[in-house]
C-alpha cells in the first residue's frame, strides 16, 4: 500500500527535511511502515508498507530520478486521476445540498464518467458535453414517453 499524507498530520515525524529538487528523505518506523518526502516543485509526503528506497531514474525529456514509490503510486493512479479530472469538468454537486444528496449526485457523474469512457473505447467520437446531453435527451423522452401513454416501455 503506498499513499500519499500530509506532513502535519498527528504522528507523523517531524524532521523530514528536502528542500531542493530531486531531494529525498525518508524515516521507518518497527512496525514496517515507511515515511519519505520528495522534493519534486514542492514536497510530496508519502507513506509506504513497502520497505525500499530504491530511486528510479526515468527519462521524460530530461533525466529524472524518484523513489520507486511515487513511479509505483503514479501507475496505480493513473485511472482514478483521469475520472477525477473529467468529473471536475462538470460538477453536478452542489454545495447547499444534503450529504445523502451529494453521494446520489457523485455516484450519477460517475456513471457518466463510465459511460463516456466505453463510448470512447468503443470509438465514439463525442465529447463529454455532448454525451451528457444525449443522455440527458434520452431520459427527457423516456419520461415524456411513460406521461404520453402511461405506460412504461411503449412507445406511442
Amino acid at each position: 500500500m503506498i499513499g500519499t499524507v500530509c506532513a502535519n498530520r498527528k504522528f507523523m515525524p517531524r524532521d523530514l527535511q528536502t528542500k531542493k529538487r530531486g531531494n529525498v528523505d525518508f524515516r521507518s518506523s518497527p512496525t514496517g511502515m515507511l515515511c519519505l518526502q520528495w522534493c519534486d516543485k514542492i514536497p510530496v509526503t508519502m507513506l509506504s508498507m513497502v520497505q525500499s528506497s530504491v530511486i528510479d531514474t526515468s527519462q521524460c525529456g530530461v533525466v529524472c530520478t524518484k523513489p520507486k514509490e511515487v513511479t509505483d503510486y503514479n501507475i496505480g493512479m493513473k485511472g482514478l486521476d483521469l475520472s477525477d479530472q473529467l468529473v471536475q469538468s462538470y460538477l453536478t454537486v452542489q454545495k447547499s445540498i444534503r450529504w445523502y444528496k451529494k453521494v446520489l449526485f457523485y455516484l450519477l457523474d460517475m456513471a457518466v464518467i463510465n459511460a463516456f469512457c466505453v463510448h470512447k473505447a468503443h470509438g465514439g467520437r463525442l465529447m463529454q458535453l455532448d454525451l451528457r446531453l444525449e443522455l440527458v435527451h434520452g431520459m427527457m423522452q423516456e419520461y415524456t414517453r411513460e406521461r404520453v401513454t402511461g405506460v412504461k416501455g411503449v412507445q406511442p
